[in-house]
This record gives C-alpha cells, sequence and structure tokens, in this order.
C-alpha cells in the first residue's frame, strides 16, 4: 500500500505517520508539503510540493492507493481570500486530483466546527446530525463547505472510498498550538454566562483514528473526541491557571480583535465563536466501525500537557 499525506510536516501528519511505518502492509508514505519535515522515516518520501499547484498533486498522487489530507490552516490568517485559496480551494484541488490520478481512498480531516456552534445543538451530536457551521466563524464556514463539497464529489466518483474524520480540538505533549496557550497561560478569560462542556482529543488517539481510516475498509463520516465532562475553566484550572478573569463576550472580543489586529495574538479572535455553546460529539460510530476507541479521557489530556506551562 503506497500512502500520500498531504501537510505531511504539520502536526498531526507526525501523529500518523510513524503508525503508517509500523505497518507492513505499508510499502511506502509519501509526505507533500511546502516544508521540509524535522523527521525521516525508512519508507517516508519527502516531496516538495503545494495543494495550489493542480498538475503537480495529480502526477504527484499516481499510483497512490490512499490519500490522507492533512494540508489546512487552523489558526486564522489576516488575509481572508489566501486563507480561504489555502483550506477551500486546495482542498478541491485535492479532491479532483484524487479523482484525476485514480486513487481509490480520501482520508478527509474534518472537524467538529462543522456542525457549528448553537444553542439547540443536541448533546452530544451524532453524524447523522445535520452541519450548521455554513456562514458562521471561518472554520466551521469552511469545514462545513468542504463537507457539502464532498457529499457532491462521492455522487461523481462512487469508486473512491471517502472517509471523513470530525476531529475536536487535539492536542497532547507534541503539540504546540493555542490550545497548549489557551490552557496554560497564567491567566484564563472566563464568559460568566457561557460555560458549556469542552471535548478534547489527545495526538495519541487522533494519530490511531487516522491510521484505521487508512488501513481498514470503511467509508462515511466518524466523530472523534473524549468525553466531555469539563467547561474550559475547569480544564484550565486543571491545568494549574491559578487566575481567572470574568469578562463579557463583547469585551472579550474587542480586546482580542485589537492584539489580533496588532500582530500580537496567532489565533483569529473569530474563534471565540466556537466557546460559546455546545459542541460535543457522539463517537459511538467510530468505536462500531472504525475500531477506534479514545485511551485518553479529558483528566488524561491535561495532565499530558502541564509541563508545557
Amino acid at each position: 500500500m503506497r500512502v500520500l499525506i498531504t501537510g505531511s510536516s504539520g502536526y498531526l501528519a507526525g501523529c500518523l505517520i510513524p503508525l503508517l511505518e509500523q505497518d507492513n502492509k505499508v510499502k511506502e508514505i509519501i509526505g507533500l508539503d511546502i516544508v521540509e519535515p524535522k523527521i525521516s522515516y525508512k519508507k517516508f518520501k519527502f516531496v516538495k510540493g503545494s495543494i495550489l499547484e493542480p498538475e503537480s498533486l495529480s502526477k504527484n498522487f499516481r499510483g497512490v492507493d490512499c490519500v490522507v489530507h492533512m494540508a489546512f490552516n487552523i489558526n486564522g490568517m489576516h488575509d481572508k481570500s489566501k486563507l480561504d485559496l489555502i483550506n477551500v480551494q486546495g482542498s478541491r484541488n485535492v479532491m479532483k486530483a484524487v479523482a484525476d490520478a485514480g486513487v481509490k481512498k480520501l482520508v478527509f480531516t474534518s472537524s467538529i466546527a462543522a456542525y457549528g456552534a448553537f444553542k439547540d445543538n443536541p448533546v452530544p451530536l451524532k453524524e447523522t446530525d445535520p452541519l450548521r457551521g455554513k456562514d458562521t466563524f471561518f472554520y466551521s464556514d469552511q469545514k462545513h463547505r468542504l463537507e457539502d463539497d464532498l457529499d457532491e464529489f462521492q455522487k461523481k466518483h462512487k469508486d473512491i472510498n471517502v472517509i471523513r474524520l470530525r476531529l475536536c480540538t487535539t492536542t497532547g505533549p507534541k503539540s504546540n498550538n493555542e490550545t497548549i496557550t489557551l490552557y496554560t497561560a497564567p491567566v484564563f478569560v472566563v464568559f460568566p454566562f457561557h460555560q458549556p462542556p469542552v471535548q478534547l482529543l489527545h495526538e495519541d488517539d487522533a494519530g490511531k483514528a487516522f491510521y484505521l481510516a487508512v488501513v481498514k475498509d470503511v467509508s462515511g463520516a466518524f466523530n472523534l473526541g473524549s468525553d466531555w465532562k469539563y467547561t474550559a475553566k475547569q480544564h484550565a484550572k486543571m491545568a494549574g491557571t491559578k487566575i481567572f478573569i470574568y469578562l463579557p463576550v463583547w469585551i472579550s472580543r474587542f480586546f482580542a480583535t485589537l492584539l489580533w489586529t496588532l500582530r500580537l495574538i496567532k489565533f483569529d479572535p473569530s474563534w471565540i465563536t466556537a466557546s460559546l455553546y455546545p459542541v460535543v460529539v457522539d463517537c459511538t460510530k467510530a468505536e462500531k466501525e472504525l475500531g477506534w476507541k479514545p485511551e485518553y479521557d479529558s483528566v488524561a489530556i491535561i495532565n499530558s500537557i502541564k509541563n508545557k506551562r
């Protein structure tokens, strides 16, 4: 089996590649990225390339059995048109290249953000619940739109197996993302009237889910996450935060937008939208069909990132 990973130098790819390396059924792992990875494996071959180059994508996809699409910008960018170009058009280029090159399996990195953050969200959400993220904040909107594109893609290409992994916030000791910053900062901002349950996913559990999606004969959408026993405030407290500041949402948005404009924070303030209402998912389908079950609960996940403080 030959597996190609877009965004192969990224965080999630680093959780998947070691598992593919250990599988005797995997002959070659091809990594495609604009940045060369810092790690190396016997089966791993790096190809410098961009998902914004459709012609080279099709060329690199030829002879590949499975494409795992992981090349996304999650934090956001000040240039919204460029952000949409990377996340949306880049993903569409990948879909087209998969079809043109005759690849038979596509594992697509989606997100629970595609469901949208709404007060009336079911707790928990199931794969059969409607996606409502469109026209909300950028990441939720983009993931919903891309899932609509995948629906159309599957109608046109019934011979291609498409697996959508809807991940919740993923973190762990290898990560250096904004989740770490949020939970290990000395001060945590609390929205007094918005304290929904929050669901996390450990990086090792995420890597295992991608691995199973690659090697098993499954299809469709799968929710991925651990428990949802705690709020973000409780997570921060478990991580060791001592100071909590209670602010209305509008004030938090104002200061976050100011800091974002001044380039003093790395995440788009529209992410605040995702924290206002419950977006937690049921993972029964992944357990039954994918054979996946998280090994880490919320407490174990928070404990794994404490040393980042």
